[in-house]
């Protein structure tokens, strides 16, 4: 696991805590920066785990 994978799990996390978050409070903007957080570490994670492959792939 890389450093993308890691932080990129760590975001998805953090965004849905706010979602969640702004579900409970009624906050719309709190709600909206959940889900965009939850779509960037997403990519972040698939962006790392895609380059953890090709490094294998380059060894082989």
């Amino acid at each position: 696991m890389n450093r993308d994978q890691i932080r990129g799990a760590s975001r998805h996390l953090k965004g849905r805590a706010q979602t969640a978050l702004g579900g409970l409070t009624g906050d719309p903007g709190r709600q909206v920066r959940g889900a965009v957080n939850q779509v960037a570490g997403g990519a972040q994670y698939a962006y790392g785990r895609a380059r953890d492959r090709a490094e294998d792939l380059a060894e082989d």
